[in-house]
């Protein structure tokens, strides 16, 4: 049984999306790939600056709308 997943939408419509990896509970994923290390690394650097930004958009998104 899958649990959400990564998908590509190429259309507008609901049937226009296809599922491009799928992810399963308890998977182990082969330690060589050492995905735990990237992951912090790419977080360590990106997260913060994004998170930062998204909150930004969504408050002048809501002053805009006059909902603060």
């Amino acid at each position: 049984m899958r649990h959400g997943g990564v998908f590509q939408r190429f259309g507008k419509g609901p049937e226009d999306i296809r599922l491009i990896y799928g992810f399963i509970p308890n998977q182990q994923l082969d330690a060589r790939l050492d995905f735990v290390a990237t992951v912090r690394a790419v977080a360590d650097r990106w997260f913060k600056h994004e998170m930062e930004s998204e909150i930004k958009d969504a408050l002048i998104h809501e002053a805009a709308r006059g909902r603060l």
